[in-house]
Formats: C-alpha cells, sequence, structure tokens
C-alpha cells in the first residue's frame, strides 16, 4: 500500500505549524514593540505567514516534484540567479558560523574552560 500526502494537506500542515509556533513565539516581542494591544498584530501577521505559506504551494505545484534548484533555474534568468545563489550561499554559512560558534560556547560552558585568546 503506498500513500501519498497531497498538495493541500501539506499546505494544510505547514500553515497550521508556522501559526502555531507564530503565535507561541511572538506575542511577548509584540507587546514590546507595539505596547498592550500587541496582541492584535497577531491577526495582521497571520496574513503575512498564509501569504508565505501559499507561496509554498504555488512552487510545490510548478515544480512537479523537481528540486528548488531545477525549478529556479527553468523559471528565472543565469543572470538573475547568480546573485541570489550568493545570498543563499552567503546566508547559510552564516547559519553555519552561527551553530558553530553556539556548539563552542556550549561545549566551553560543559568543560569549564578559560575563553582562547
Amino acid at each position: 500500500m503506498k500513500e501519498k500526502l497531497s498538495a493541500f494537506h501539506a499546505t494544510i500542515l505547514i500553515y497550521m505549524t508556522q501559526v502555531g509556533v507564530f503565535s507561541f513565539s511572538l506575542p511577548r516581542m509584540l507587546a514590546q514593540h507595539f505596547g498592550t494591544n500587541g496582541w492584535l498584530a497577531i491577526f495582521i501577521l497571520a496574513a503575512f505567514v498564509f501569504l508565505n505559506t501559499a507561496i509554498i504551494a504555488v512552487v510545490y505545484r510548478l515544480s512537479k516534484g523537481k528540486s528548488v534548484f531545477e525549478t529556479l533555474e527553468r523559471s528565472i534568468p543565469k543572470i538573475v540567479l547568480f546573485p541570489i545563489y550568493l545570498c543563499i550561499c552567503c546566508f547559510w554559512v552564516t547559519i553555519g558560523c552561527l551553530a558553530a560558534k553556539e556548539y563552542y560556547l556550549s561545549f566551553k560552558l560543559s568543560l569549564f574552560l578559560r575563553p582562547i585568546r
């Protein structure tokens, strides 16, 4: 028996996950930045989450099972893709460096080491 998750169900799953994480992590920050009625911004920002999920669903349907990079190369000219790939590369390198720094700090804390100079 071969079961498959439909695109509609995957979209609903992604949307509910994003809204769940969003609604539990941001209210304090909203109250700090928007004041005591910051909770009202949750409804406005949920629309942006829905827009993000809709874009993911459209790209999923257009790709027809191909990788993201194949879809990008098929739909965007190569001259425009180079800066996009460069930004993605810089973003991934930054994430990797931040993860390595976090690992180093937690390792240092667990061993009670002095800072390396």
